[in-house]
């Protein structure tokens, strides 16, 4: 193919370090609200949208202090944001079970130790209905010679 007889297309208002051109833009690209002027009105309104977002320590509204309630498997479970926590989930959570345990016994639980529910429900985390068990097998051999 014979080199230097296109013509090249002009980018200069698309190309890093030069400034658009005028007819650049197109009008989905502008800014809506481009040369308008907001009322007081509406200035007052932005104004109290801001100050309640503030309000809640900057927070969206549906925060709800990082307490989640999840479904896991057959067991809803109550999760609470901890990301400092040596053992939380990727997203920061870990179960509020595990926390009154560790408050209880004054330590981190170990990965391989497993919290047991007394009366089955596992959204009854009081420091009475959690037991704690060394590793699963034991968690197992429980339930199996409660059946």
């Amino acid at each position: 193919m014979p080199t230097g007889i296109y013509k090249r297309k002009s980018t200069q208002g698309f190309q890093k370090g030069h400034p658009p051109t005028k007819g650049s833009f197109k009008k989905g690209n502008m800014p809506w609200n481009k040369g308008k002027k907001q009322s007081e009105e509406t200035k007052q309104k932005i104004k109290r949208a801001k100050n309640k977002f503030f309000a809640n320590g900057g927070k969206p509204g549906n925060w709800k202090g990082g307490i989640r309630k999840f479904k896991c498997r057959d067991y809803e479970r109550i999760f609470i944001r901890k990301p400092t926590h040596p053992f939380c989930r990727s997203n920061g959570y870990i179960l509020r079970s595990h926390l009154v345990m560790e408050q209880m016994i004054g330590r981190y639980l170990r990965p391989e130790e497993v919290v047991h529910h007394i009366n089955s429900d596992t959204l009854d985390d009081r420091p009475e209905n959690l037991e704690l068990f060394v590793n699963q097998r034991e968690h197992l051999s429980l339930k199996t010679t409660s059946l």
